[in-house]
Protein backbone atom coordinates (compact mmCIF):
# COMPACT_ATOMS: atom_id res chain seq x y z
CA UNK A 1 0.00 0.00 0.00
CA UNK A 2 1.28 3.12 -1.07
CA UNK A 3 1.72 6.26 1.50
CA UNK A 4 1.52 9.93 1.06
CA UNK A 5 5.05 9.55 0.81
CA UNK A 6 4.86 7.53 -2.12
CA UNK A 7 2.77 9.58 -3.78
CA UNK A 8 4.03 11.87 -6.73
CA UNK A 9 3.28 15.42 -5.64
CA UNK A 10 3.40 16.03 -9.74
CA UNK A 11 0.28 13.55 -9.83
CA UNK A 12 -0.88 15.12 -7.18
CA UNK A 13 -1.07 18.46 -8.73
CA UNK A 14 -2.62 16.79 -12.00
CA UNK A 15 -5.48 15.55 -10.10
CA UNK A 16 -6.34 18.98 -8.56
CA UNK A 17 -6.25 20.20 -12.33
CA UNK A 18 -8.51 17.71 -13.32
CA UNK A 19 -11.07 17.86 -10.33
CA UNK A 20 -11.46 22.00 -10.91
CA UNK A 21 -12.17 21.42 -14.52
CA UNK A 22 -14.24 19.12 -14.34
CA UNK A 23 -16.52 20.88 -11.47
CA UNK A 24 -16.24 23.88 -13.81
CA UNK A 25 -17.42 22.02 -16.53
CA UNK A 26 -20.20 20.32 -14.70
CA UNK A 27 -22.61 23.52 -14.95
CA UNK A 28 -22.42 23.46 -18.12
CA UNK A 29 -25.05 20.32 -18.17
CA UNK A 30 -28.13 20.70 -18.71
CA UNK A 31 -29.81 20.65 -14.55
CA UNK A 32 -30.93 17.29 -15.68
CA UNK A 33 -27.51 15.93 -15.73
CA UNK A 34 -26.35 17.58 -13.08
CA UNK A 35 -28.78 16.05 -10.88
CA UNK A 36 -28.02 12.76 -11.86
CA UNK A 37 -23.94 12.96 -11.84
CA UNK A 38 -24.41 14.22 -7.98
CA UNK A 39 -26.76 11.42 -7.33
CA UNK A 40 -24.17 8.85 -8.86
CA UNK A 41 -21.60 10.67 -6.85
CA UNK A 42 -23.58 10.39 -3.29
CA UNK A 43 -23.53 6.44 -4.66
CA UNK A 44 -27.28 5.80 -5.42
CA UNK A 45 -28.75 3.31 -7.53
CA UNK A 46 -30.76 4.25 -10.74
CA UNK A 47 -33.36 2.84 -8.45
CA UNK A 48 -32.67 5.05 -5.43
CA UNK A 49 -32.60 7.97 -8.23
CA UNK A 50 -36.27 7.35 -9.53
CA UNK A 51 -37.65 7.35 -6.11
CA UNK A 52 -35.55 10.68 -5.21
CA UNK A 53 -37.16 11.93 -8.75
CA UNK A 54 -40.64 10.90 -7.74
CA UNK A 55 -40.35 8.72 -11.09
CA UNK A 56 -42.11 4.72 -11.03
CA UNK A 57 -39.71 2.88 -9.25
CA UNK A 58 -38.95 1.30 -12.77
CA UNK A 59 -37.67 3.84 -14.84
CA UNK A 60 -34.10 2.73 -13.57
CA UNK A 61 -33.37 1.60 -17.05
CA UNK A 62 -34.19 5.16 -18.65
CA UNK A 63 -32.34 6.27 -15.44
CA UNK A 64 -29.32 4.45 -16.62
CA UNK A 65 -29.81 5.53 -20.42
CA UNK A 66 -29.67 9.18 -19.30
CA UNK A 67 -26.73 9.06 -16.87
CA UNK A 68 -24.70 7.09 -19.13
CA UNK A 69 -25.57 10.50 -21.67
CA UNK A 70 -24.59 12.72 -19.02
CA UNK A 71 -21.11 11.16 -18.32
CA UNK A 72 -20.44 11.11 -21.46
CA UNK A 73 -21.46 14.84 -22.51
CA UNK A 74 -19.05 15.67 -19.50
CA UNK A 75 -15.74 13.61 -20.53
CA UNK A 76 -16.65 15.87 -24.20
CA UNK A 77 -16.67 19.09 -22.55
CA UNK A 78 -13.95 18.24 -19.82
CA UNK A 79 -12.12 17.08 -23.39
CA UNK A 80 -12.53 20.50 -25.16
CA UNK A 81 -10.23 21.54 -21.88
CA UNK A 82 -7.60 19.37 -23.40
CA UNK A 83 -8.12 16.24 -20.51
CA UNK A 84 -8.64 12.98 -21.62
CA UNK A 85 -10.84 11.71 -18.44
CA UNK A 86 -10.47 8.11 -19.50
CA UNK A 87 -6.49 8.33 -19.66
CA UNK A 88 -6.85 10.17 -16.57
CA UNK A 89 -8.99 7.52 -14.54
CA UNK A 90 -6.97 4.54 -16.23
CA UNK A 91 -3.50 5.86 -15.17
Amino acid sequence: IASDSDFDPLDRTNLKRVIECVKKCIPRLRKHCQLLLQLAADEYTPREMALVLGWPEDSNKKISDDLRQCRKRLRKIVAGEGIDLVSVLQS
